[in-house]
């Protein structure tokens, strides 16, 4: 994807640091981590709004670790992530100031409020989103997942991604679940849209599942460590990363 113009690499980057963001409040519980997400968060949308859904779960768990663990230095916090996100939203005047000067491809349209703001919220494909929603169409849209995964992983990969994921919810299980639901909304939401290059959307999905792997093989290798017991285990992040690769 990184070698082809396309939106995918830098949608794959923004959800990256969005997890990152997440992990990072999990770490430390630092109020300065919602500056951070706003910041992952406003640049996401402002590139691909598809990535709200991974926003709004990892969102609100680092507001919540947040809330738990820093109170006194949430306000300052939440002011700097509110500026942090205004000031990522600033790249959507470049759209109407090039539209103006008639830029090749430009719609003609984006020097009104209504017509930036239809871009910007993607109007022009509400008809596609949830297009596969319904009852009867979902267990058709479902039965694709197998062939994604393995069109998009091997098959000892997914193995130890689901290893992984079942570590990372056994010891650390607020995260796990976090990154896991933002994963199945974010699928759900690309399975659902009528679009043929669901492989593609999906990759944030991808960057879920390998963070996972990361962070959920690490788990078990900190824990055999710790125990001094099973000291295989220590070079199992350092192999899967090894085969991902």
């Amino acid at each position: 994807q990184a070698t082809t113009t396309n939106i995918r690499s830098l949608t794959a980057l923004f959800a990256a640091l969005m997890l990152y963001a997440s992990a990072r409040a999990h770490a430390t519980g630092r109020a300065s981590t919602l500056v951070l997400f706003a910041a992952a968060f406003g640049l996401g949308i402002g590139h691909h709004i598809s990535l709200v859904f991974i926003g709004i779960a990892l969102g609100a768990y680092v507001l919540v670790v947040v809330w738990q663990s820093d109170r006194p230095g949430i306000r300052r916090a939440a002011l700097g992530a509110a500026i942090a996100l205004v000031m990522t939203q600033l790249v959507w005047l470049y759209l109407p100031i090039r539209d103006a000067a008639g830029a090749r491809f430009a719609p003609g349209n984006l020097t009104t409020p209504e017509g930036l703001l239809s871009h910007i919220f993607a109007r022009g494909f509400a008809g596609d989103m949830l297009a596969f929603a319904a009852p009867a169409l979902l267990a058709d849209r479902l039965a694709l997942l197998p062939t994604l995964l393995t069109f998009q992983f091997s098959a000892p990969m997914l193995i130890l991604m689901a290893i992984a994921a079942a570590a990372l919810i056994w010891q650390r299980p607020a995260l796990g679940i976090v990154w896991l639901t933002a994963w199945a909304m974010h699928l759900f939401i690309t399975l659902t849209y009528r679009a043929p290059q669901t492989v593609e959307y999906a990759m944030p999905c991808w960057v879920i599942l390998c963070v996972v792997l990361g962070a959920g093989l690490g788990s078990i290798a900190a824990r055999q460590a710790h125990g001094g017991r099973w000291r295989l285990w220590r070079i199992l992040p350092l192999a899967s990363s090894e085969a991902l690769l």
